[in-house]
């Protein structure tokens, strides 16, 4: 599992081990959920409910239906269903959701795809994009909707090769981005 040995490197690098792997869950990967279907809502609630989880993160959200991505009505049926989840449950739902293909009249705010009901539903809504600096990549962490609270400023960071821990960009690395953002330069994603 790539995000059970990503975490295991991090803790590793925190030196935190009462974050050890007893207090994570990872879902089997051969097991799937079509959140249309109530019967899978029902077995992801046991799943959720045994699990003692506080958070739960989607992994990615076209894998959790068969709905057409752009219709409002069924995107809206299946996220509903998360929000029933995570009454029942107890929990908060993290869910990953990918970018569409670039088009040079949207910025990162809007790549995401499918229908709006999708952004409606979202108390929040961050972006993860990738950049890059000389020979590092740089992470950007911008926060796109707040539906309770003030909006923050993205965060760039870079990753440590080794450790897998990630720091603040300098801020002259910061601002060659921005300045090659604003000239159109397309960015690797």
């Amino acid at each position: 599992h790539t995000e059970q040995y990503r975490l295991s490197r991090i803790l590793q690098a925190y030196k935190k081990p009462e974050l050890a792997p007893n207090r994570l869950m990872f879902s089997d990967p051969t097991q799937t959920f079509d959140l249309q279907k109530k019967s899978d809502c029902r077995r992801a609630e046991g799943l959720i409910s045994a699990s003692q989880a506080d958070v739960v993160i989607w992994d990615p959200l076209i894998s959790l239906h068969t709905a057409n991505e752009n219709d409002n009505p069924a995107m809206r049926a299946v996220l509903d269903e998360i929000t029933l989840l995570n009454r029942k449950c107890g929990v908060a739902s993290i869910v990953i959701h990918h970018f569409g293909k670039p088009q040079e009249d949207r910025g990162d705010r809007y790549r995401y795809r499918g229908a709006s009901a999708i952004w409606d539903w979202a108390d929040t809504f961050a972006n993860l994009t990738r950049r890059y600096h000389d020979d590092h990549m740089v992470l950007k962490w911008e926060i796109t909707k707040v539906r309770h609270g003030p909006m923050p400023k993205p965060i760039y960071l870079i990753r440590d090769t080794v450790t897998l821990h990630h720091s603040p960009a300098p801020q002259y690395v910061i601002d060659e981005l921005k300045e090659r953002a604003k000239k159109g330069w397309q960015e690797k994603v």
